[in-house]
């Protein structure tokens, strides 16, 4: 194997060494690769696995890796099935990640009148400043008018919401969450036919669901739907995020896409900024096709 390496799977392979309560000849053999190669098993001794016979626990999904990596990597198990007999397995770095996500504003929930009025109220020149200090002096205002007026979007990750997850499907998860946790408390033949049964159920649900909310949305198409809504459409039923649409100015008429014109207009619509400019002419904030970025 070329190192430095990392090897994850479902090995079938018990032993005490990972959380297994027995030992078999799999589990003999995966002890001795870890102590010729000098792997690392990440492993914490919590179970991944449930047989769907018995309704027992055992640990039998396993995670090398080489020595200079084991300490760049968290291993955790998931606490749901899933719909599945192995609970998922998550490597999470233990570096923190630099991908956070930038809140936007809510343009279309805006109190744009009472941000009118704290601009005419706290933008106003009082002071003589110089320029740099002006600018600042400008910029803070503005975003404070902003966050009193125009809310923002969460910072946090949460997963996009799908179209076809009805409360229905909430529901059949919920129950098929709670069936896992009583056979983990109780481990005996009754709880395990009902996680079988709610298991069934919440899949069966989940389809049909997606069955219906697809066919209610192709039944809506015709020859005047944008591509940009049918492609959104199944990025949201993928449970992929959508992108933001570009924003720009629009004044007089005119697209104004670069940053520094949207600067300098923004600039020339404030008597705080320019002086001489009595009556700031109005702009408003639209969407555009475009990729340059605000």
């Amino acid at each position: 194997m070329p190192t430095p390496c990392l090897i994850l799977g479902d090995f079938n392979a018990h032993h005490p060494m990972w959380g297994c309560s027995s030992q078999n000849i799999k589990g003999n053999l995966i002890e001795q690769l870890l102590l010729n190669h000098s792997l690392i098993l990440l492993n914490t001794k919590q179970h991944t696995c449930v047989h769907p016979a018995t309704g027992s626990m055992s640990a039998i999904d396993l995670t090398f890796i080489f020595p200079s990596l084991s300490l760049n990597y968290n291993w955790t198990p998931l606490t749901d099935l899933h719909g599945s007999d192995h609970f998922p397995i998550l490597l999470s770095p233990n570096k923190a990640s630099s991908d956070e996500k930038l809140p936007y504003w809510k343009l279309t929930k805006a109190n744009w009148k009472s941000f009118q009025e704290l601009c005419s109220s706290l933008l106003q020149e009082t002071t003589t400043y110089n320029m740099q200090d002006t600018i600042l002096f400008f910029t803070n205002t503005l975003i404070t008018i902003a966050d009193r007026t125009i809310p923002k979007t969460s910072t946090k990750n949460n997963k996009p919401t799908k179209p076809w997850f009805s409360d229905e499907c909430k529901q059949a998860i919920s129950d098929r969450k709670c069936a896992l946790r009583n056979l983990r408390h109780h481990p005996t033949s009754t709880n395990l036919d009902t996680l079988l049964i709610r298991r069934a159920k919440a899949r069966q649900t989940i389809r049909v669901a997606k069955k219906n909310s697809w066919q209610s949305f192709v039944s809506k198409i015709n020859k005047n739907t944008p591509m940009r809504k049918i492609w959104n459409m199944l990025h949201k039923i993928q449970g992929k995020n959508i992108k933001q649409p570009i924003k720009h100015l629009h004044i007089n008429n005119q697209h104004i896409t670069t940053l520094p014109d949207i600067v300098n207009t923004i600039a020339d619509t404030n008597p705080i900024i320019h002086p001489q400019i009595i009556t700031p002419q109005p702009f408003k904030i639209i969407k555009l096709k475009q990729n340059n970025i605000f």
